[in-house]
């Protein structure tokens, strides 16, 4: 991988992790006074928009770390095969995944389900990387 990629990877993956926990918290907590309020906040609309085009740019640069990295390490290539590596690779595509479902659906059941998965494999994501990065090779 290049320096550029490199760069470019950890700025998107950290701005978006960041504006996920903006937005989460902004989102499910405090719960807004009026129970017929859509935010709580009013930056939330602008967090939760630049949380989707961040995380837009991350999913095309995992789609390259997992070509020029993930992968060949994983098939066995590299130099050692970490579980961490093993764990962004097994939450990635089911983060992305529920993330843009819950994008695209429209009951409060399925957005409720969705939501649920994507905070679960971003937080599982989200350690696997820090993990990932502090464990020794």
């Amino acid at each position: 991988m290049t320096r550029t990629a490199v760069l470019l990877f950890h700025v998107f993956a950290w701005t978006s992790m960041l504006t996920g926990v903006v937005y989460g918290v902004m989102r499910y907590w405090p719960l807004p006074e009026d129970s017929m309020e859509l935010v709580a906040h009013p930056s939330q609309p602008h967090v939760q928009h630049a949380h989707i085009l961040l995380s837009a740019a991350l999913t095309l640069l995992l789609g390259y770390v997992a070509g020029c990295h993930a992968v060949p390490y994983a098939l066995g290539k590299g130099r050692v095969r970490r579980r961490s590596g093993w764990t962004l690779l097994a939450t990635a595509a089911p983060m992305v995944l529920s993330g843009f479902a819950l994008q695209v659906s429209t009951g409060e059941f399925a957005r409720s389900v969705w939501s649920a998965a994507h905070i679960a494999t971003s937080l599982v994501w989200s350690a696997g990387l820090v993990v990932h990065l502090r464990a020794r090779r």
